[in-house]
């Protein structure tokens, strides 16, 4: 039954047909299989170039972080080598912000301490050039250049969530630019700024550091002022010890404890007393004495 069931299906040219799918798909493949091999080729050098400049934009940005590392980290860090460092890249947002930040911290350093930056001390911590001191236009210099990069980085972080600490830094700066300025109106604002900014949300703590730093504003008006040692009175010379004049006498001798001694004369002209001589040794006997010449006298009977 079944062998008559496939031989009804039999079908005229059904061969044919079937060859003829066959051969028009194997040119199918054929015409598409080159475009698609170079589309393969294309997104292969693709991804493998993608990599490399992946891995060259992290190598750069290792590198560029630790040169700022490597100049904030020095005893006296260079201002203008950070803001150098932070304007070379200043197509990656991080690096460009740190070191604004970093340039800014080292200006307002060298304007606190009153020393150029790289000024070498002497061992008492006195400048070895007096010329390294601070003018008043480096002073008001360093301060502007301060503010100019705490700007920079508030002005670039606003409304970017993912910079809010750097924004926070920058807004500490511009306070405590103001607070060197006398301008303690400003910095107030300042750190009000700050606690409306954290006011909310993970960094609550810098909200209660502000307020605290609003507290202490009063008392930084009453600071003594600090004066330079050039503008100090010079200290009284002490005074001079007196040396008694040379009369050409010499003094007395002073008087000993037991026995007279002369009244004047050098110690040279002492009388020298005569060393006690050592006691003579007795003579060594004769190992055979001499005989006696006189004959004894007979004993009496």
């Amino acid at each position: 039954m079944a062998l008559d069931q496939r031989q009804t299906q039999i079908r005229e040219g059904a061969g044919l047909e079937e060859s003829r799918l066959n051969r028009e798909f194997i040119d199918l493949l054929q015409k598409i299989s080159m475009p698609v091999l170079v589309i393969v080729a294309i997104l292969a050098v693709g991804y493998a170039f993608k990599q490399r400049y992946d891995r060259a934009q992290k190598e750069k940005l290792d590198l560029a972080f630790g040169e700022i590392e490597a100049a904030s980290n020095s005893a006296h860090p260079s201002p203008d080598t950070l803001r150098s460092i932070a304007d070379e890249y200043q197509s990656i947002a991080g690096v460009y912000l740190k070191g604004s930040l970093r340039a800014g911290d080292a200006y307002l350093d060298t304007f606190r301490s009153g020393i150029k930056p790289g000024a070498e001390l002497k061992p008492d911590g006195s400048l070895a050039k007096p010329e390294d001191t601070l003018t008043d236009a480096d002073k008001t210099y360093h301060l502007a250049q301060a503010q100019s990069m705490y700007d920079r980085v508030y002005t670039e972080t606003a409304g970017k969530t993912e910079f809010t600490l750097m924004r926070l830094e920058s807004m500490y700066g511009l306070a405590a630019v103001a607070e060197c300025r006398g301008e303690y109106d400003a910095a107030k604002k300042h750190y009000e700024d700050i606690i409306a900014l954290t006011d909310k949300g993970p960094w609550a703590l810098h909200t209660t550091l502000a307020r605290t730093r609003i507290e202490t504003l009063a008392g930084l008006k009453d600071l003594p002022r600090l004066y330079k040692t050039s503008e100090l009175p010079k200290p009284p010379e002490p005074p001079k010890a007196e040396t008694p004049a040379a009369t050409g006498e010499t003094p007395a001798a002073s008087p000993a404890s037991s026995g007279d001694t002369p009244a004047s004369g050098s110690p040279s002209e002492a009388p020298k007393q005569d060393a006690p001589k050592p006691a003579e040794s007795p003579a060594t006997p004769p190992a055979n004495p001499p005989a006696d010449p006189t004959p004894p006298e007979p004993a009496p009977k």
